[in-house]
């Protein structure tokens, strides 16, 4: 039996490490064999799903850089995934030229990064139908059932998708590929809950702009299966829910206990973190961003929680409905302890940062129950 070769092979030989820190968006602290090193990320990503203690890593030698060592894949449900953002138009160049991605069976590679005005491109290909301008993403954001992009805002991922469009309104052919490094999803979304102006962004210029997502599949080795499949995208359902109202996390630290006074008495609370349950009809985003600042005028509660503790993050669930139910439950799930005086909506008080593991694929299906429709 004939083996096929694969698509796509990394450059030099692979070491297995695991995840300690990460110090900043392109460094991370690595566990080599008991050894802390330190190694570069290529990736800006938040990757919050990948990168926890513990997390398995595959890195190859970086002799003559900065750090000893390149994080090239992590891993997620017992699979590589590719991390290393330069290598992504690699495997993107390798799907073109076996002709599977749909639609450009036929496409030849004429130049890859070309410049176009204020914007820089991933590909020139040559198509039957003339020239086509083609950008590529990476998505490392993904349940069993969906992958998302981008997992962090990125405004340079919206000016590319106008910049797109304007090329098509010239009477220029132009594409974005996603390519999905997993095969487990079966669809794939913008990711509203995190970028909304990405999303409505890729909503306008989807009939201008040829929209693809590749799912494709890494074996143990860190080489590339023939097995792509493209992805349907719903849509009709992201038109739905992508919108600035729903619901919020507000993740704050109190680094000392404290009282609160709320008119009927004097609540205390320890040291440790709080997530409160916020909501919004609209203009949700600015209703975050508000409680970055403490005010000076205390409205609310909620005002005056900010006002004695420290600003972490807030985290967005975008729809069309309300969550309200299912976060309280999550939380508790968490081991989160609620704050029954508090009111000003569901409070829940924790001893350390809740954002491990646990948390994050939790919030992380709630923000596709809606896409899924099942």
């Amino acid at each position: 039996m004939t083996v096929s070769a694969p698509l796509y092979r990394p450059r030099g030989p692979l070491r297995e490490g695991l995840f300690i820190a990460r110090p900043n968006r392109f460094v991370v602290d690595v566990d080599m064999e008991g050894q802390s090193v330190r190694a570069y990320l290529p990736n800006p990503g938040r990757l919050d799903e990948l990168l926890h203690p513990g997390a398995p890593l595959r890195l190859v030698a970086a002799p003559g850089g900065a750090t000893e060592w390149t994080v090239v894949a992590a891993e997620r449900f017992g699979r590589p995934v590719l991390v290393h953002t330069h290598w992504n138009n690699d495997v993107a160049q390798a799907l073109v030229e076996k002709g599977l991605v749909p639609g450009l069976e036929e496409a030849q590679i004429l130049r890859r990064e070309v410049t176009e005005g204020s914007s820089r491109f991933d590909f020139l290909l040559d198509t039957a139908s003339g020239p086509l301008v083609m950008e590529v993403k990476s998505c490392t954001l993904f349940t069993e059932s969906a992958a998302l992009f981008p997992d962090a805002v990125t405004e340079r991922g919206s000016r590319h998708l106008r910049h797109l469009a304007r090329l098509a309104e010239e009477g220029r052919r132009s594409a974005l590929l996603f390519v999905v490094h997993s095969d487990r999803p079966r669809l794939f979304s913008p990711e509203y809950h995190r970028d909304l102006l990405f999303a409505r962004t890729l909503l306008e210029v989807r009939d201008r702009v040829e929209i693809m997502a590749l799912a494709v599949s890494w074996q143990e080795d860190l080489s590339l299966s023939r097995d792509v499949r493209p992805l349907p995208i719903p849509w009709e359902r992201i038109e739905a829910e992508a919108r600035d109202g729903g619901n919020y996390l507000l993740l704050l630290r109190a680094d000392g206990p404290f009282f609160l006074s709320d008119g009927s008495g004097t609540l205390p609370f320890d040291r440790g973190f709080y997530l409160y349950v916020g909501s919004a009809e609209r203009e949700m985003t600015a209703r975050m961003e508000s409680h970055r600042r403490r005010r000076k005028t205390l409205r609310s509660p909620v005002d005056g929680l900010r006002e004695k503790t420290a600003f972490v993050a807030a985290m967005a669930l975008r729809g069309s409905g309300r969550f309200d139910d299912a976060l309280v439950a999550m939380l508790e799930a968490l081991g989160g302890r609620p704050c029954p005086l508090f009111g000003d909506g569901p409070l829940f008080g924790f001893d350390g940062d809740p954002r491990d593991g646990a948390f994050a694929e939790r919030f992380l299906a709630l923000s596709t129950e809606r896409l899924l429709g099942d």
